[in-house]
């Protein structure tokens, strides 16, 4: 009888554990592609943002470029317009980042982006996960140091489809869905115009995983969300570009 309840204790220790167990990475990456839905809509959406965008900076504009004729300006809007209304998936897919985390010394972890074929888009930058800081340098030389920004969010909703559920790279993750309003704030500067904050709803499907602990991801800033669980793959549309969304997707895990 006693050896039946040791055997059921350490079964049931085993099964607690690999339920609750954390992976730890030394590497990781993720891939980002924005694929175009609906292209009337999407280059609709891309009209009205640069409108919106002329008309928040048309004092400024005004300012920097009064010497500019009308018909100089003009020649620009023909241009702008060109260019908006020729784009197609081909260019997006030419866009596509492959975002990365690596890391080199205890707390530190290295940063970076490049295209699919590993040329560099962003050189890299160290975050020091235990105080939440960046720096430029590694060893940092004690000249710059950054606080590591996390998005600006509200109205944060989350439905949990736990009972969906699909293994990444061999990782356990389930289905979430949220929806929130991502915040972007205009720094001040003195003498220039000061312009409203700009609000862009998210909505995204998600499959996350609880084995992964991190409010770290080399793709996805959203700190409330990173806290609760770690997104293997996202899938996002927002307000400001319509008939497009985005998926970042697991590249590489060890």
């Amino acid at each position: 009888m006693r050896k039946h309840l040791i055997l059921l204790m350490v079964f049931m220790w085993g099964l607690f554990y690999s339920q609750n167990k954390n992976l730890s990475f030394k590497d990781i990456s993720f891939v980002q592609k924005d694929s175009i839905t609906n292209l009337e809509e999407y280059r609709k959406g891309q009209e009205e943002a640069m409108v919106k965008f002329e008309s928040e900076m048309g004092l400024l504009m005004d300012g920097l470029f009064e010497s500019l004729d009308a018909k100089t300006k003009a020649i620009d809007k023909k241009k702008s317009d060109s260019i908006i209304n020729s784009t197609s998936q081909k260019d997006l897919d030419n866009s596509i980042i492959v975002f990365h985390y690596k890391n080199v010394d205890g707390n530190i972890w290295k940063r970076w982006e490049t295209k699919e074929n590993n040329d560099i888009l962003k050189y890299p930058v160290f975050t020091d996960f235990s105080k939440g800081k960046e720096y430029y340098e590694y060893p940092y030389n004690g000249i710059q140091e950054y606080s590591y920004i996390f998005e600006r969010i509200k109205d944060l909703k989350i439905q949990e489809f736990r009972d969906e559920k699909k293994k990444i790279s061999g990782i356990q993750c389930f289905k979430i869905k949220c929806s929130y309003s991502q915040i972007f704030k205009h720094r001040k500067i003195d003498g220039m115009p000061e312009f409203p904050d700009k609000i862009e709803l998210m909505e995204s499907e998600m499959w996350v995983t609880e084995e992964i602990r991190s409010t770290y991801h080399p793709a996805f800033k959203v700190k409330e969300i990173l806290e609760k669980y770690y997104p293997l793959y996202i899938k996002q549309k927002n307000s400001l570009v319509p008939g497009m969304i985005r998926k970042i997707a697991l590249h590489d895990f060890n």
